[in-house]
């Protein structure tokens, strides 16, 4: 008892954090960008640590941290395609065209997802390669935050900057060799944890994030550099002791969801400064309506008449499934992002 108030107490705490960076007043680019990062941790050290000291069991805390955690990042992915979808026709996408587009989309989609469900009950760590990229996308958009606060609140082209991408590939890469230390969540928990991530790949990916590391010492910005070959070298394999797989899924996915929920939460925060509080109103109402239908997907399987839909319940909310959408999402953000056309100079 002692114990779990304690978690709830240092819960309450980073929830007082997190209120107190968002109060700050909003600024330009990485002023601001730390506002939401120092928001966004805040949050999310919130979550974990209530959920630690509420559910000490760690399988019982895994199905509601990813059952959470996975119904808002549905909602922020249905958000991003309906978002990206309503701006390529407001381009001049005719309707027949945009029609026969969105059919071919939607068929090759679930032609894809049959044969990776399919894949994945050969190749139990299939989704090790979609964990990568998923979290090379939180880390790469983390990375531009100080820019879309400079360019009015908005994600621009991927930039072609090598500083930038060896930090957001190396930072990804310490993170999976942090979950690939951690048991995992899963029916097959042992035999993954003898085979993952073996020590060809543990030592492959610190040699990466040790050269990375090196690079940017050499190059700048030298602190991220010196903390990634740090990291590197010293990431021990006791973290799997204290830290699970849920919990280093969960902190990197739901920091992402979190940070795009602050980011909105500053642009309607402009538009009501500059004079425009009916756009903001709009706003909320749209991240509203694209979060709400797995909100109420996941509370219709989680009534005591969906028991036995305990397997769907299973399939849709987990990690294995959740990282093929998330895949696509970074593969949709992507494209539409596109590449500037000169290097960055921030």
């Amino acid at each position: 008892m002692a114990e779990a108030w304690g978690w709830t107490a240092a819960a309450a705490l980073a929830l007082v954090g997190a209120a107190a960076c968002f109060a700050l007043p909003e600024a330009g680019g990485r002023a601001a960008a730390w506002r939401n990062r120092g928001t966004s941790t805040g949050l999310v050290a919130a979550f974990l640590l209530a959920t630690r000291g509420m559910l000490p069991e760690p399988d019982a805390r895994a199905f509601w941290q990813y059952l959470f955690t996975i119904t808002l990042g549905y909602g922020h992915l249905i958000g991003a395609l309906v978002f990206g979808s309503a701006r390529h026709t407001a381009a001049g996408d005719g309707a027949g065209a945009g029609a026969l587009r969105r059919a071919f989309a939607v068929t090759s989609t679930l032609t894809l997802f049959a044969a990776y469900t399919w894949a994945l009950n050969q190749v139990e760590l299939l989704f090790i390669p979609l964990l990568a990229l998923s979290v090379w996308h939180t880390v790469e958009n983390d990375l531009g935050l100080a820019r879309a606060y400079q360019a009015g609140l908005r994600l621009g082209p991927l930039p072609r900057s090598l500083p930038h991408h060896l930090l957001s590939l190396a930072t990804s890469a310490l993170l999976i060799l942090a979950a690939g230390m951690t048991p995992l969540w899963l029916p097959y928990t042992e035999r993954i944890q003898a085979s993952w991530p073996g020590q060809l790949g543990v030592g492959g990916l610190r040699l990466f994030c040790v050269v990375c590391g090196a690079v940017l010492i050499a190059r700048g910005p030298r602190l991220p550099g010196a903390l990634l070959v740090l990291g590197g070298l010293a990431l021990s394999a006791g973290i799997g002791a204290h830290v699970t797989f849920a919990d280093l899924f969960v902190a990197v996915t739901l920091y992402h969801l979190v940070s795009w929920l602050v980011f909105f939460a500053d642009r309607a925060g402009r538009l009501s400064r500059g004079g425009r509080p009916a756009e903001a109103r709009a706003l909320w109402r749209r991240i509203g309506w694209v979060h709400l239908p797995p909100a109420l997907l996941c509370v219709a399987l989680l009534l005591p008449a969906a028991e036995g839909l305990a397997a769907l319940r299973f399939a849709l909310f987990s990690p294995a499934i959740y990282l093929f959408w998330s895949v696509l999402h970074v593969a949709q953000t992507a494209w539409s992002r596109g590449v500037e056309r000169s290097a960055a100079t921030s």
